[in-house]
């Protein structure tokens, strides 16, 4: 939503629940079997239940897999690299996902990193050393620890907060992951590099024109639509940030979401860190708004339709005539007609747009997590010959490719922006 563990007795607050499953995960974190290909992996893993992200098959997710040092882990994604997996995230709380870890306290925070440190060092009969990486690179600035073998590299990260805030729940902590990748994929691996145009697939019979090859971000069930839209674009053009990550900076919330401008300036942050730069295309702000209320209400007495709501804010309404907003917007023509050339222009450079929403207002297939409300997707092209604008939705597999026609995506259009290297 986007608003305009080897067991050990640990101090931290166990939660039963009665819907955790019972499988652990030891052995995938230690015995990760990277030379096998995905088929065997998923043989060999069968009672996790991975499923494809996207038809790419770049990487796979299981939600709620089990226990991991006592805890519930959220879920687990695997990456793949030429059919083979080459990393695995465990991630073992997060802030937005149901837990049954609470922190009462930084003390007791502290005591769960160090007894989840402790059991790696065991295992690995190596003591490891604290993750040393710029601010350019670390744009959250998490804690990190290390470990190598030879045949695998371990992270374990998180994210508390730095000045000891606290919530309802005890210390406030936004993520503890553990990741784990191929040491021989790793140094082998050539740096990622953004290709522009070569990231095309062009379809002469239909006319469609598309980014192919941007990575799948599923967000699950909390409200981290702009969030999961952010990792994708990141990882498309090599920058490994993920959305909790990104939720940290933006002060994103489960349930809310992430506010407008928390997020431009998150993304500003981001980008300035990670030396990229953010265009804002089009931002219908307050003054747009008022403007578009008094056309809407117009033709809305001309069609005897429900008027707009009268807001004391720049807040979109859940619900309006859908027939009524697309006549009522595509009577600007020329800002409909700009909203299009910047589509087509950056789309022909390889570049996505994010595409902030207004979901409810016109008919949709597809509507999995939400059905009304802000909403931010992901333009990854068009057609020029059906006049319609290509998108994708950070909802996992079926979700990667689906089309409206302008009018349509015109009518429910609140920002269009795009990152560029």
């Amino acid at each position: 939503m986007f608003r305009v563990v080897l067991v050990f007795s640990f101090l931290c607050c166990l939660i039963p629940n009665a819907h955790a499953a019972g499988t652990p995960l030891e052995k995938l974190v230690y015995a990760p079997a990277w030379e096998s290909a995905a088929e065997q992996f998923f043989h060999d893993n069968a009672q996790l239940e991975f499923s494809w992200n996207s038809s790419l098959k770049e990487s796979a997710r299981v939600a709620r897999p089990g226990l991991l040092w006592e805890a519930e882990v959220p879920e687990v994604i695997v990456r793949f690299d030429n059919g083979k997996p080459v990393e695995i995230t465990f991630s073992i709380f997060n802030k937005a996902d149901p837990s049954n870890l609470q922190f009462g306290d930084r003390k007791m925070f502290d005591a769960y990193i160090a007894k989840i440190r402790a059991a790696i060092s065991s295992e690995l009969k190596t003591p490891g050393q604290r993750r040393q990486i710029g601010r350019s690179t670390n744009v959250a600035q998490n804690n990190g620890w290390m470990w190598g073998t030879p045949a695998t590299s371990y992270l374990l990260e998180w994210n508390d907060a730095p000045t000891g805030g606290f919530t309802r729940s005890g210390y406030r902590v936004e993520f503890i992951r553990l990741v784990i990748a191929s040491a021989t994929a790793k140094a082998a691996a050539p740096a990622a590099r953004w290709k522009g145009a070569a990231h095309l697939k062009t379809d002469a019979v239909t006319g469609d024109k598309y980014i192919f090859d941007i990575p799948m971000v599923d967000q699950g069930q909390k409200g981290y639509c702009a969030d999961a839209a952010s990792e994708r674009v990141l990882r498309y053009y090599g920058k490994n940030i993920d959305q909790h990550e990104i939720a940290k900076i933006a002060g994103s919330s489960a349930t809310l979401g992430t506010g407008d401008n928390e997020f431009l300036q998150a993304l500003n942050t981001i980008a300035t860190r990670l030396h990229l730069r953010l265009r804002v295309l089009f931002n219908a702000d307050a003054r747009f708004l008022n403007g578009l209320r008094t056309e809407y209400n117009k033709n809305a007495r001309k069609h005897k339709k429900p008027l707009f709501p009268d807001t004391q804010s720049s807040q979109w309404p859940l619900q309006i005539d859908g027939e009524v907003i697309k006549e009522t917007r595509a009577r600007d023509n020329v800002t409909k007609n700009q909203f299009e050339r910047h589509i087509r222009t950056c789309i022909d450079q390889g570049k996505p747009l994010f595409w902030s929403v207004q979901l409810g207002w016109i008919p949709e297939p597809k509507l999995l997590l939400q059905t009304q409300g802000g909403h931010m997707r992901l333009i990854i092209g068009y057609n020029a010959k059906t006049k319609q604008i290509l998108y994708s939705d950070t909802w996992g597999a079926g979700h990667e490719l689906k089309r409206l026609p302008l009018d349509d995506a015109w009518a429910i259009t609140t920002a269009l922006m795009v990152l560029e290297l």
